[in-house]
């Protein structure tokens, strides 16, 4: 009787024994594998673009010298990145609506639990105005409005995501959508800035880990049935 109440017991215990909680990979804006910011000018692989228009492009890092005076300065945490290293792709606009500019980053969730335990936070700046998706769903938008408009680059602005809403088993898509206001031939710079502060789930345990983990609740329902 008391070896069957093990086995319950065991039963019971090894799909509630929980994972270890592990970053998720993500990066932000202008900085390298181990998080230390690029010197300007160079690429952020970490990043792609696709500009109306203009297809994929490198995103690029933009420098402390050519970065435009109203965008809030780069620090140790991250900088602005665009389509040039100037942060003014104005060239590449035409006369007509607003350009947009789609910067995405993929994570996978493989081997991850889709439960509460997955959360996304950050901070985030966009000349002039857009949107942040995961996976296609909204998550917050910095608004095209005077004179809130000019916040959206001037200073940072909070986000998160907790899961399991919206997040996916296997390859997942953060996006920033960003909005230029086209004016013409007057040159108007367009940007991102983003510093990720948290990125976490939860991984499910190996195999071995689970067996373990009930051989050693079997070995203690012998040890004191024996006894």
């Amino acid at each position: 009787m008391r070896l069957l109440t093990v086995l319950l017991l065991v039963g019971i215990a090894l799909p509630m024994y929980g994972g270890p909680i592990v970053d998720l990979g993500l990066f932000g804006t202008g900085v390298d594998g181990a998080g230390a910011v690029l010197p300007g000018g160079s690429s952020d692989t970490h990043w792609n673009l696709s500009i109306q228009g203009g297809g994929a492009a490198a995103a690029q890092v933009t420098s402390d010298a050519a970065k435009p005076g109203l965008w809030i300065a780069n620090d140790s945490l991250s900088k602005w990145i665009s389509f040039t290293g100037a942060g003014n792709p104005n060239a590449v606009e035409t006369v007509g609506a607003d350009w947009m500019y789609s910067y995405t980053q993929t994570f996978s969730l493989t081997n991850f639990y889709l439960n509460s335990n997955l959360a996304i936070s950050g901070q985030y700046a966009m000349d002039n105005y857009g949107a942040v998706y995961l996976n296609g769903n909204l998550v917050q938008t910095l608004a095209d409005t005077i004179p809130s408009v000019f916040t959206n680059f001037s200073a940072l602005h909070s986000f998160s995501i907790t899961g399991p809403t919206n997040f996916v088993a296997g390859t997942n898509t953060l996006q920033f959508v960003v909005y230029n206001r086209n004016m013409g031939t007057t040159p108007n710079a367009t940007g991102l800035r983003l510093q990720i502060d948290s990125a976490k789930g939860e991984l499910i345990p190996e195999p071995g880990t689970l067996v373990l983990l009930g051989g050693g609740l079997l070995a203690l329902g012998f040890y004191r049935r024996r006894r």
